[in-house]
């Protein structure tokens, strides 16, 4: 019982760390992807 619980609370943990990797990563991307064409001189141009 207890080793099975440990191994649950272990999987949840770690899935709940991968999404949070692919958030992070998600906003890396979309930060770089909106400042490589940069918004401000589109505006002032």
């Amino acid at each position: 019982m207890n080793i099975s619980v440990i191994s649950v609370m272990i999987v949840i943990l770690g899935i709940s760390a991968f999404f949070s990797v692919l958030k992070i990563c998600s906003w890396n991307a979309s930060g770089l992807i909106f400042s490589v064409p940069p918004p401000h001189r589109s505006f002032s141009s």
